[in-house]
């Protein structure tokens, strides 16, 4: 049996089986392209969620000691006058000191 191959028809086999091939792989083509697109977001997602993750992991660190809410300090405005201390068991606070006179020499 013959095979025809559109020289005597007239028609355009090649271009009639490019059109089908085409036409079919499309909607396959746009399947897969949105699926990579949904892909893509969902990485960029959980790198987000990861980066969130870090950082937070990052700041609770400090919270791991026991020293960071035990923690006091002190100071003072004039330190030429008068030296403060705190101890760990010190109540937490705003205190003042009043310096009315200073010392003087004697001999």
């Amino acid at each position: 049996m013959p095979a025809v191959t559109g020289l005597g028809s007239g028609l355009d086999i090649e271009g009639l089986v490019t059109g089908l091939i085409n036409a079919e792989s499309a909607q396959q083509l746009a399947l897969f392209a949105s699926r990579t697109e949904k892909a893509t977001s969902l990485i960029s997602g959980f790198g987000s969620i990861s980066s969130s993750l870090a950082s937070l992991q990052s700041s609770l660190t400090a919270l791991e000691n026991a020293d960071t809410f035990g923690a006091v300090s002190a100071s003072s405005s004039a330190a030429t006058y008068a030296t403060v201390s705190a101890d760990p068991g010190a109540a937490e606070g705003s205190y003042s000191l009043d310096v009315t006179s200073l010392a003087e020499r004697q001999s």
